[in-house]
């Protein structure tokens, strides 16, 4: 940055943070010393805590007081800005008063004995000039790094005091604003997140489609007549058809008259996967054009499966099984019934069940749905273990709030309507909030253009 780069301002002068201020590091934990969640008098600050300009002490972790001595030198005070230099490079804020003292970590550094306003600096440093210098100055190594001595020749401009003051103040006064107006459209997004909940509740609870059932009485089979068709589909697949124990039966909440309860084993094929060997992990099975789904594709899919990374050959496929399109596929390890829907035939570890609803009674999708709305409750019930996991068997006896298969088109018709709406919502509420951090950095661009606040004549330079 230079004036020819910038026009600077009258009175401003441009100089390095070197120039008014010391740079030191932070310091790494000793051989044999380590850290603990467990409140001591000496917190240890690393990169994870660096949040929003300041220290996010949510999960803050501790050193004893004997690890401390070895290491007090190097502490940060609430005098001074921490900045990131590995990992996360480039974040700066300040230091909480209640963390004066704390100990800072190798992977950071602390602009200290500042002759220049902290806030200030600390605004200046967060904006676009700044940061754009930061990036250029980090060492190109396989894990980028800013060394102390190149964030000492960082370019910063300085106004009066007096200047400074004004600047900050109007900074946060603006930013005070952002900030409310950003705190109403995250409780937006959370309120989106709880209709889609409620939503999902009312549609299988007979809320959602309770006057359309009312305009189709005697228009549709009864639910004994389509229980009877469910059960005729049982038979030809040579499945049992599993009687729900009253116990269970006097557990269940009411349903409407048109409705019944029955264990999802009987709606359908309900597999486990088998995959003995991930593709990954022996290369004799690998590298075929039989797609391989792990729990981690099922979780991050929202909601359906349209690409793959492993492959199954020939000899992968005859240890496994392949799914067809439109399963619906329900993790039962690590992450309980996170659900999605292949576009493609696929193989699955046994880490995932695959769900297809028998023909033309059960659709997939009310399915679909109606595990979702149940998540919490499985995983309620699922082992505490190391790595909560359910079985088989718990979800063939899950019971399913069953009626018929018109009214499962309706059902899914209306979750979808509002699911669409909710969606438009969010993106719209995601783009507002991505304008309000435009509309920061524009902030602090203009202030330190000197165009955020007029200038004063009888400020010393």
């Amino acid at each position: 940055m230079s004036q020819q780069e910038l026009e600077l301002p009258q009175g401003w002068v441009e100089c390095k943070i070197n120039d008014i201020a010391d740079v030191l590091g932070g310091k790494r934990l000793p051989k044999g010393h380590s850290l603990t969640k467990q409140k001591t008098s000496f917190p240890y600050i690393r990169v994870t805590n660096f949040q929003n300009n300041t220290i996010n002490q949510e999960n803050l972790q501790f050193i004893d007081k004997k690890t401390h001595e070895v290491i007090k030198k190097y502490t940060i005070s609430s005098n001074d800005l921490y900045i990131s230099i590995a990992g996360s490079i480039g974040k700066v804020g300040v230091i909480p008063s209640n963390l004066n003292g704390a100990n800072l970590t190798e992977n950071s550094a602390k602009i200290c004995n500042m002759e220049i306003e902290k806030k200030f600096l600390n605004y200046q440093l967060n904006a676009p000039l700044c940061q754009q210098q930061i990036l250029k100055l980090i060492t190109s190594t396989n894990q980028g790094k800013l060394a102390l001595f190149r964030i000492k020749e960082i370019n910063i401009l300085m106004s009066s005091i007096n200047e400074q003051k004004r600047i900050v103040s109007k900074i946060e006064e603006l930013f005070s604003k952002i900030d409310h107006t950003e705190q109403s459209l995250e409780h937006t997004k959370l309120q989106l997140e709880q209709y889609r909940q409620s939503l999902l509740k009312f549609a299988f609870e007979g809320k959602l489609t309770e006057e359309w059932r009312q305009k189709h009485t005697g228009k549709i089979g009864s639910i004994d007549d389509f229980i009877n068709l469910i059960k005729k589909a049982n038979n030809e697949k040579n499945q049992d058809f599993l009687e729900i124990p009253r116990e269970f039966l006097d557990k269940a909440r009411d349903l409407p008259n048109e409705w019944s309860w029955i264990s999802l084993a009987n709606l359908g094929d309900l597999n486990r996967g088998k995959s003995k060997h991930r593709p990954r992990n022996d290369p004799i099975l690998f590298g075929g054009k039989y797609p391989f789904i792990q729990t981690g594709v099922v979780k991050n899919s929202k909601g359906k499966i349209t690409s793959f990374k492993q492959t199954y050959n020939e000899i992968g496929l005859a240890q496994s099984k392949l799914f067809p399109t439109n399963t619906i596929c329900i993790t039962i390890a690590a992450n309980i019934a996170d659900t999605s829907v292949l576009t493609f035939p696929a193989c699955f570890p046994d880490s995932v069940v695959g769900y297809n609803g028998f023909s033309n009674l059960i659709e997939n999708m009310f399915m679909f749905y109606y595990i979702q709305s149940v998540k919490s409750n499985l995983e309620a019930i699922a082992p505490s273990t190391a790595q909560k996991n359910i079985n088989l068997d718990i979800l063939q006896k899950m019971l399913v709030p069953i009626m018929s298969n018109e009214e499962q088109k309706e059902i899914i018709a209306r979750i979808e309507q509002g699911f669409s709406l909710i969606e438009n919502t969010t993106q719209i509420v995601e783009s507002s909030l991505q304008k309000l951090q435009t509309m920061k950095m524009s902030i602090l661009k203009q202030a330190f253009e000197g165009k955020l606040v007029p200038q004063d004549p009888n400020d010393e330079p």
